[in-house]
């Protein structure tokens, strides 16, 4: 079908080479690839990242693949897990609008690459690959996903992590449309950590990346997925985002590479207080203040960062509340 928009980002997905890479998009896939390894690094010492860990080596079978920061391996699906929940554990990892892709992408993309001993050109593809799906795929969502009380970096990266394990693996078009249609069923997470700082958060990039390697696991047996998973009637862009706009997933292959689009974090916290530090610190070392001249500070922000969560002036109760919040976050900035 002309507008089946699940099959044409699978058939992009499948034919994308190192050809038609741009130079500036793979030296930006191996910045954000060495970025992810550094906050997992960071992130694998966290209280929700040594309780994933335990958890999953308690059961882990086949050691295939690295799980960051530890002396053993596990399987593909399981590394992609913890290393995921390492990599999104301190919100320092990178970022576009609204999902961040790497802590997904980049822990499936390094166990399958492992396990299955892939060069260095298909690990990028893949990335490239993971990346490319999990924008479009949050872009088709928009922001009435996010108001629904959706996690994008849980549902929308369940997409890239499939993507990314089914170029791995050397899928075609239709197999990775199969992949797609199982990922979707897959695809979770919701937003209900804003107001305690539950790590569940952080738990959304796991079961994102384990998630996708089990699609592209049951889709290599021959398990088939829905068609027309993310734009059918009871798709994922109908049932969690009010239609969306499904136009986000399809053209402009060779000529816009949403990569290149991707930021990287300067501070571990949440995005909108980004620009408020930037401002604080500017003003202080500008005109030589110290936390002890400071009686009360006004902030001007947009009407997202205006929630409840994010501007409390209550003391917060675990460090995801911290990264979240703005008072917070500047107070800590002028202060340090």
């Amino acid at each position: 079908m002309a507008d089946d928009y699940t099959f044409q980002l699978s058939a992009f997905i499948a034919k994308l080479g190192w050809k038609q890479i741009p130079p500036e998009v793979a030296v930006k896939c191996k910045t954000h690839l060495l970025d992810t390894l550094g906050v997992a690094l960071a992130g694998s010492d966290t209280p929700h990242a040594r309780q994933a860990t335990d958890v999953i080596r308690e059961f882990c079978c086949m050691p295939e693949s690295t799980v960051i920061n530890r002396s053993w391996k596990t399987t593909a699906a399981e590394a992609a897990f913890v290393n995921a929940i390492m990599a999104h554990g301190i919100d320092f990892d990178d970022g576009h609008k609204f999902i961040h892709p790497g802590c997904v992408v980049v822990p499936v993309c390094m166990g399958l690459a492992e396990k299955y001993h892939v060069d260095g050109r298909s690990l990028m593809l893949a990335l490239l690959a993971g990346y490319e799906t999990s924008i479009r795929v949050s872009l088709a969502a928009g922001l009435s996903h996010r108001e629904r009380g959706y996690h994008p970096t849980g549902t929308c990266n369940t997409f890239g992590a499939a993507a990314s394990a089914a170029k791995l693996m050397g899928f075609d078009a239709g197999q990775i449309n199969s992949c797609l249609g199982i990922a979707c069923t897959q695809a979770a997470g919701i937003t209900q950590y804003r107001f305690d700082g539950s790590p569940i958060k952080h738990l959304h990039a796991a079961l994102a990346a384990r998630n996708g390697v089990l699609a592209a696991l049951l889709s290599a047996k021959g398990f088939r997925g829905a068609n027309e998973a993310l734009e059918g009637q009871f798709g994922f862009l109908n049932v969690t985002a009010e239609g969306g706009e499904p136009d986000w997933l399809a053209g402009n292959w060779d000529t816009r590479f949403f990569i290149l689009e991707a930021d990287i974090k300067p501070y571990p916290s949440c995005r909108q207080t980004h620009a408020p530090v930037d401002l604080i610190l500017t003003a202080a070392m500008e005109n030589d203040i110290y936390p002890q001249d400071v009686n009360q500070i006004t902030l001007h922000t947009y009407a997202y960062a205006y929630q409840t969560w994010l501007i409390s002036t209550k003391p917060p109760t675990s460090g995801l509340q911290a990264m979240l919040n703005t008072p917070y976050c500047l107070s800590s900035a002028l202060v340090n």
